[in-house]
């Protein structure tokens, strides 16, 4: 396995100064140079690179607009970007592994690279927000667990990820979570 990865490591120098070596972080440019020399077949990944999420012949990604999300959009949807989300200049979603090339090559992107796992603390009904808003602090000092108590939360990842139903399961999140609308003002 290290002898295999060591030779496509060799082939897999990009040129820096082309697109692809600009525009396209190295981890998203060296999976489309080993899906060149492999093919998607036989295209091998690491088990663990939480830098890809691969499914199939899609990886998940994260482009920067040069100026207007909406224009990336439109774009990437042309190469095959599915279940797309934009926020300010950012897009993140699915898109084919061979697109990776024609995506470096649109006026309309800035940079790409791997749309990263959330690197979370997470325990049964315990999240990194439990931390950072010292929840975890306020149980302890004022002896209190926030049973019965309700609380609005405004998101704009909301199960965007597809994580809904393990966090009802889990009991991260009630079962009865209403969701409004986006609304323009």
């Amino acid at each position: 396995m290290f002898e295999l990865q060591n030779q496509l490591q060799n082939q897999l120098n990009f040129d820096k100064n082309d697109l692809l070596g600009q525009k396209v972080g190295p981890e998203l440019a060296n999976l489309f140079e080993q899906f060149q020399i492999e093919g998607l077949d036989s295209l091998s990944l690491p088990e663990e690179n939480p830098l890809l999420q691969v499914n199939e012949n899609r990886v998940q990604i994260e482009a920067i607009a040069t100026e207007e999300a909406d224009t990336l959009v439109e774009d990437l949807k042309e190469l095959g970007l599915q279940d797309s989300a934009s926020f300010g200049k950012v897009v993140n979603g699915s898109l084919p592994i061979e697109a990776i090339e024609e995506m470096a090559q649109l006026s309309s992107l800035n940079f790409a690279g791997p749309a990263e796992l959330p690197q979370t603390n997470v325990g049964s009904v315990t999240s990194q927000g439990d931390v950072s808003m010292n929840a975890d602090d306020a149980r302890s000092t004022f002896n209190v667990d926030g049973s019965g108590i309700r609380i609005g939360v405004l998101s704009d990842s909301y199960n965007t990820l597809g994580g809904e139903s393990a966090g009802v399961a889990s009991g991260d999140l009630p079962s009865d979570v209403q969701v409004l609308d986006e609304f323009d003002q």
